[in-house]
């Protein structure tokens, strides 16, 4: 996630003289990853300041530094500049109103902590063009001044805050109340930016007594909405478990600031800090009055976390002497609290690093960091490295695919998950396959059975960049259940098209196919007839091993081509590698070159249209008996001069005596005993000429 940080806005927490270019560089080389800096337009600069823009890259486990104090305690860090936080007055302990507000935690394990005020008098209107200006910097837009200075705390902490109008909440004695509860079953609710949701019972909910009044941790509700009307509201500043907002935003797909936020992780300890400042910007500016005690609900106390420390762990894992004076220095800039005791030191973790750091390892990562890893001497092992281990599941998987690219074929890498409309396309029902429960988008609602569309799908988008596409892939794919997961099975797949491509694709991809299995040493193989929903009945074909399918070959329907936008031939293929495995043989029997020279006859015939080439190729072989070297396919062909129902295929057969140098006369003896053979056994024309 990326925030936006106003440089001049930095400068109040950061005190420097730096320019923009040099803070970028310098801050760069330790660790926070400035994306970009873009200059603001003189009419968007306020005082007269040259204004620009950071975009900061933030990693997922320092949501720390989704803030300007975070990001400004890091930088000076880095500069060797003192932090300057805002003054803040403490929240009063007690308040001359006597107005109530009651606050209840029903699952304390979601929210661990809720903090809680009632102000009255409110004045909603237009923030002051300072806060409108920076929020519109930052990225967000201005509302009003209530919502902005929850924003604006936000940006300035990164602890989301949110604010009730406490009047249009369902009372009882004309208290409002808040309760932290998990969602009834089927109950609704209608967000701040007009989207009803139907919510699920898992789901946390801040509700009055009657029904929900926001998402917690996610967005607001239009029920308590602050408007130009609000004259009296609740301040919200809680914690909410990470997994919770976590699984309900991806469920209703509905993402925010706030849970991108909570989702990574907020500490529960010191949230009185931003909510003192939101009650002081709030009283500022809005002319609110607290009417009721601060109320913070917090059923189990987190303790504050300590790590013990040796500073010779500095060299240990780093291979630097960085001097234990500087590490202190860098701990201490940070936040952390440094206690020598002997040789080791006690470092109290400060609360927006709570989840963050775990051990000494932490420690001397945000040591290098700020010291610099540029600094950090490079030095070559003096150790031997260790041998890498690889399985043998992993060795046939890298040769296969060296195979496939060997013949021309590309590999590609595409998602597990595919949409209902990508499954159509294919003829597919989506109720075949297991459903996500909270996909990212719709184009990623299922879990996959099948590889062919995805590959489909990739060539439909190269179709336009390429007279030919040859691709492959070996991945999963996700069958019934097996008790709780899914059933997981590798396959490997392909696709041949080609413009203008021609039906001895089909034979091409075969010829492919038979190479890899020879390769893997797979000789037990056989190929027979099939029928399948994706390829044309007599353009298909299974591959069988001990009487298991384990594989298809076959040119894709028409009718489903022009679903990608595929006008010609597409050959596919899709091999079951978990099965075939088990097949696999690094042995190889060699034999020497022939020494007698080959004599070799071409051969035109025409077959029955459901003859299979293997049945041709066997009787060849069985008649030829021993002199019969091999057969070769050259070519097939259907046409006018073809019979319907009929296929002509064009071969060639090799003949060769391992004893002695065969004689053409010998040859033609076998030869016309085959094509004897092939006339009564299979119905053969041979075709003259």
């Amino acid at each position: 996630m990326n925030i936006l940080i106003p440089h001049n806005w930095l400068l109040e927490y950061c005190p420097t003289h730096l320019t923009s270019e040099e803070i970028t560089r310098r801050v760069s080389l330790c660790g926070v990853c400035v994306e970009k800096v873009e200059k603001i337009s003189s009419q968007e600069v306020v005082k007269g300041k040259s204004e620009y823009v950071y975009d900061i890259e933030v990693t997922s486990n320092r949501p720390d530094m989704l803030s300007l104090i975070g990001i400004a305690r890091e930088i000076g860090a880095i500069l060797k500049e003192k932090l300057v936080l805002p003054e803040i007055p403490p929240i009063p302990t007690s308040v001359s109103s006597s107005k109530k507000l009651e606050i209840e935690i029903l699952e304390p394990k979601l929210c661990p902590r809720y903090l809680g005020v009632l102000l009255e008098g409110v004045e909603v209107g237009p923030s002051p063009a300072g806060i409108a200006s920076r929020l519109e910097l930052a990225g967000l837009r201005p509302i009003n001044n209530v919502v902005d200075i929850t924003n604006y705390v936000m940006l300035e902490y990164g602890q989301p805050l949110h604010a009730f109008d406490a009047d249009r909440l369902d009372m009882q004695n004309e208290i409002p109340e808040i309760i932290i509860r998990r969602a009834k079953r089927g109950e609704k609710i209608t967000t701040l930016d007009d989207q009803t949701f139907e919510l699920k019972e898992d789901m946390l909910v801040i509700a009055d007594r009657k029904s929900p009044i926001a998402l917690a941790g996610i967005k607001g509700g239009k029920k308590a909405e602050v408007t130009l009307q609000t004259k009296r509201i609740i301040l919200e500043c809680a914690n909410f478990n990470p997994l919770s907002i976590r699984r309900t935003s991806r469920v209703l797909s509905l993402q925010t600031d706030a849970s991108a936020r909570f989702e990574k992780g907020l500490s529960p300890l010191d949230l009185e800090t931003p909510f003192a400042r939101a009650l002081d910007l709030l009283q500022k500016f809005t002319q609110g009055k607290i009417s009721s005690r601060s109320i913070d609900v917090y059923p189990k106390k987190f303790n504050p976390k300590k790590i013990e420390f040796n500073p010779t762990s500095i060299m240990r894992l780093l291979g630097e002497d960085i001097p234990q004076s500087r590490a202190i220095t860098i701990l201490e800039s940070l936040g952390f609290l440094v206690k020598k005791e002997k040789s080791k030191m006690v470092i109290s973790v400060p609360s927006w690093r709570y989840y963050d750091v775990e051990g000494e390892e932490d420690l001397v990562e945000d040591i290098a960091r700020i010291y610099g890893y540029h600094k950090l001497q490079g030095k070559l092992l003096d150790t031997r490295i260790p041998e890498e281990i690889r399985t043998n599941e992993f060795l046939w998987e890298e040769k296969s695919k060296d195979i496939l690219v060997g013949a021309g074929f590309n590999e590609v890498y595409t998602y597990s998950f595919i949409s209902k409309e990508l499954l159509a396309k294919c003829g597919y029902t989506a109720k075949d396959n297991l459903q996500i429960i909270n996909p990212l988008s719709q184009e990623f609602e299922y879990l996959r059975q099948d590889l062919v569309p995805s590959l489909l799908d990739v060539a439909k988008e190269n179709r336009q960049r390429s007279e030919e596409i040859k691709i492959f892939e070996l991945a999963r794919i996700y069958l019934g259940r097996d008790s709780v997961l899914p059933r997981e099975e590798r396959h490997l797949a392909g696709l041949w098209w080609r413009k203008r491509g021609q039906t001895t694709l089909f034979y091409q991809m075969k010829g492919v196919v038979e190479n890899l299995l020879d390769g893997l040493g797979v000789h037990n193989f056989v190929w027979k007839k099939g029928e399948g929903q994706l390829v044309v009945n007599g353009g298909n074909a299974t591959l069988n091993i001990v009487g298991k399918e384990l594989g298809f070959l076959g040119i894709v329907k028409p009718t489903f081509t022009s679903n990608f936008k595929l006008k010609d031939t597409v050959v596919v293929f899709d091999l079951n590698f978990e099965e075939l495995l088990k097949h696999f043989s690094a042995h190889k029997t060699y034999q020497p070159l022939p020494k007698y020279p080959a004599v070799s006859f071409d051969l035109s015939i025409v077959i029955p249209e459901e003859t299979l080439w293997q049945e041709v190729e066997s009787k060849i072989k069985n008649s030829g008996r021993k002199l019969v070297e091999r057969v070769q396919f050259l070519e097939a062909y259907r046409g006018k001069q073809i019979s319907q129902g009929k296929k002509g295929l064009f071969l060639r057969i090799v003949y060769r005596s391992s004893k002695r140098s065969l004689k053409e006369e010998e040859a033609k003896v076998v030869h016309q005993k085959i094509i004897h053979s092939l006339k009564t056994e299979l119905g053969t024309i041979i075709r003259e000429g």
